[in-house]
């Protein structure tokens, strides 16, 4: 076996030290910022409503994380309810009529239309109208899979309900579940990674997803919330603010 060169040593250092450091800012963050509980739109829809938490969860793509979050309480107010029941019977061209008249609707309506629709379907045939029976007694496993024959719930929107519902105590995880339980690689995931060199420049969702493996491979998706976290609040696309990051003194500030 040829010896490890000092520079693949020096990379493989530094890589370890940013990985604590995100690793720390995830300890550190809460429901407050993943699940925005300080927005007076939003409140704690896991807790509230967890209808309305897979409702927002199952759109999460494409836009604004915190628009996605309001949506539930915007589609209250337009139909008087949040039922599964009701909502389940809806045609798509009636949810898509709802959505159109909702200020910060979602960027692909016609799909985000049927997915709300087929949650509430989801829902009521399987959960007998309570989403929390997804998850309860549930492994990661069973509920990825059950979210991914969700029409638009692909394997990023399964990995981030999961790791939300970890990190707010609603299930809990062996071993084998958090190794297999990886990041959701949206945006602003993808940008911190490349600026902390864990990729190469313009990271596809499978080069992120392979290096969080590398990097934390007993639980990839433990990096998830500290890099979404980063990246929307200090490591902007432009401007970026280093100076007030939490990774400033340790970052190599790719661009």
């Amino acid at each position: 076996m040829k010896p490890t060169s000092g520079r693949a040593t020096n990379e493989q250092t530094q890589a370890a030290r940013l990985v604590e450091r995100l690793l720390e800012v995830g300890e550190k963050i809460g429901g407050n910022e993943l699940l925005f509980l300080n927005d007076c739109a939003v409140g704690d829809l896991l807790k509230s409503d967890p209808f309305a938490f897979m409702l927002a969860a199952s759109i999460d793509r494409g836009m604004v994380a915190e628009m996605a979050w309001r949506l539930p309480g915007k589609l209250k107010s337009v139909l008087g309810h949040l039922d599964p029941a009701r909502m389940a019977l809806m045609a798509p061209d009636q949810m898509l009529e709802v959505l159109k008249s909702i200020d910060g609707r979602p960027r692909y309506l016609g799909d985000a239309a049927r997915t709300l629709i087929e949650v509430a379907r989801y829902v009521l045939e399987n959960c007998g109208g309570n989403a929390r029976k997804l998850w309860q007694k549930q492994p990661a496993t069973t509920i990825k899979r059950e979210l991914r024959g969700i029409y638009g719930i692909g394997p990023g929107i399964a990995s981030m309900v999961v790791l939300l519902l970890h990190k707010m105590k609603e299930i809990s995880l062996g071993p084998a579940d958090l190794a297999g339980t990886d990041l959701k690689p949206d945006v602003n995931v993808r940008r911190l990674f490349q600026r902390l060199g864990f990729c190469m420049p313009d990271p596809s969702e499978r080069d992120v997803l392979e290096a969080a493996r590398r990097l934390n491979p007993s639980y990839p998706g433990q990096l998830d919330g500290p890099a979404w976290y980063i990246g929307r609040t200090w490591c902007h696309a432009q401007e970026p603010a280093c100076a007030s990051c939490p990774l400033a003194d340790v970052c190599p500030r790719l661009t």
